[in-house]
């Protein structure tokens, strides 16, 4: 009998939790969206969830600048797709460094940075920003984009989806429509 009173003092708190989570479950389960953060295991939400709000202000910057796809490249999008069914880490990396390598490109087209010199992103950023051809919005969104690039490739524990990484790839295609768009239409095509 003693037995079976230690078994149930020790069962007590596990099944009263138990209880109440599956009593909450729906309620719970109903919160989960609002999480800034959840972390198990290194698991984070917050990448998907600022995946999306960036999203959303690249599409808004796209379509208030009235700026088409400027940078369409078929074979581009297959070699990015191709990647992302790899590695969607590799295809996050490919398709930031094809947003550098036309932000670069643009400012040193444009006249907005020297030619024949190696830049950072940073300083492209900022004579992009000078130039007039980013708003700081839009420069500041690029800059949360390269802080989610960084996250996703040098955090080694942390997994991209399929799903995270055509995301991304989307976003990165915007933000460089944006800034080659915008440069064509301030500059009109004639380099400084």
């Amino acid at each position: 009998m003693e037995h079976v009173v230690k078994i149930i003092e020790a069962l007590a708190w596990p099944v009263t939790v138990l209880i109440a989570v599956f009593a909450l479950r729906k309620p719970l389960i109903a919160l989960l969206p609002q999480l800034k953060v959840l972390k198990y295991k290194e698991l984070e939400v917050e990448f998907e969830k600022e995946l999306e709000t960036l999203s959303l202000k690249a599409h808004a910057s796209k379509a208030k600048l009235n700026v088409e796809a400027t940078v369409d490249d078929e074979e581009t999008d297959f070699y990015l797709q191709q990647v992302k069914e790899l590695s969607p880490r590799a295809a996050i990396m490919e398709a930031w460094l094809g947003l550098e390598s036309n932000a670069i490109a643009t400012a040193q087209h444009f006249g907005l940075a020297p030619k024949n010199k190696r830049l950072t992103f940073a300083s492209t950023l900022k004579a992009l920003t000078s130039g007039e051809v980013l708003t700081p919005e839009d420069a500041s969104n690029i800059n949360e984009l390269r802080m989610l690039r960084n996250k996703a490739v040098h955090d080694l524990q942390f997994s991209v989806s399929d799903t995270e990484a055509a995301k991304f790839m989307e976003i990165a295609r915007d933000q460089t429509d944006v800034i080659v768009g915008q440069a064509w239409q301030k500059y009109g095509g004639c380099s400084g």
